[in-house]
């Protein structure tokens, strides 16, 4: 009786390891299967687009929605029409943020940036939760992205010979405190 009551020991014990090596075994051939599903993202861009594989790689070409000339007031380089048309960096800007515009006429590239990247006090998201999501410094989290488009967009685009200027707005606390000469924005 001792002997069977023995064996019967070790074909139960040889029974549990084969079930656990078993569901070892499942585990790990799911856990393949489930890696291998998972979609990625490549370093240098190749294959994250799977009609385009090329598509956002690496010195790739952008990939414009419109014609590449549409913002443009000639269709070549000529910038959309603002309210410093015509003046001379150095000279006294007459425009600020809080300037009435006409139909054609766009907002200063320095106003644009002030509005996107301000910091909101009527957030729209339950204020309850706020603070999480708050800025430290009062800032926007828009600037983060809305910094990299730029230096992203600017970076890749074709360099001209002559600059452009952006000139900061009469109402500029940054650029233009009380008492200065009106600042100019130099981008080539």
């Amino acid at each position: 009786m001792a002997k069977y009551k023995h064996s019967h020991k070790h074909s139960s014990c040889a029974i549990t390891s084969f079930i656990q090596i078993y569901l070892a075994f499942l585990c790990l051939l799911l856990s393949c299967k489930f890696v291998a599903s998972i979609e990625y993202r490549s370093i240098d861009g190749t294959g994250n687009n799977k009609l385009f594989p090329t598509a956002g790689a690496t010195n790739d070409k952008y990939l414009r929605v419109d014609l590449p000339n549409a913002n443009f007031v000639d269709g070549n380089r000529q910038p959309l029409k603002t309210p410093t048309d015509g003046v001379l960096p150095g000279t006294a800007v007459k425009a600020s943020c809080t300037d009435q515009l006409a139909a054609d006429v766009f907002p200063l590239p320095r106003c644009v940036s002030n509005i996107v990247t301000r910091y909101g006090t009527n957030l729209i998201i339950n204020d309850n939760k706020t603070p999480i999501y708050k800025s430290v410094r009062k800032t926007s989290h828009m600037i983060t992205f809305f910094g990299q488009y730029i230096s992203y967009d600017t970076s890749a685009a074709v360099e001209y010979a002559e600059p452009t200027y952006i000139f900061a707005p009469l109402d500029d606390a940054n650029y233009n405190p009380p008492g200065s000469p009106p600042a100019n924005i130099m981008t080539a």
